[in-house]
């Protein structure tokens, strides 16, 4: 008995197997095309709702993994850090015009 047959596998192929286990997880295999080009599957990118045009960031985590982030959440995550520094009456634009011209009259 081979080892193969032995733990349930009769014949089946590499990329089969891949698929299988690529089924259970939010994984998928894409290729580098040409121009560094990345295709995202119409599958993952229709479950992920992203649309043609729409903008990500790109970054390269320490272990060497490459991050896909939104723009649009990377800046509300950063709106998100600046939220307790914001003046609860108004916009901080209002108050800088506030200060501006008490500095004026007072000089």
């Amino acid at each position: 008995m081979s080892y193969r047959s032995a733990i349930g596998f009769s014949r089946i192929r590499v990329a089969d197997l891949t698929n299988k286990i690529l089924d259970k997880t939010d994984q998928t295999v894409v290729s580098l095309g040409p121009h560094g080009r990345v295709l995202i599957p119409s599958a993952l990118r229709q479950s992920l709702h992203l649309t043609e045009g729409e903008r990500f960031v790109l970054s390269v985590e320490d272990n060497d993994t490459l991050s896909l982030h939104r723009i649009r959440d990377r800046i509300s995550a950063a709106e998100g850090l600046f939220k307790d520094f914001a003046p609860e009456d108004g916009q901080v634009s209002d108050q800088l015009i506030v200060e501006r011209r008490q500095d004026a009259t007072a000089e």
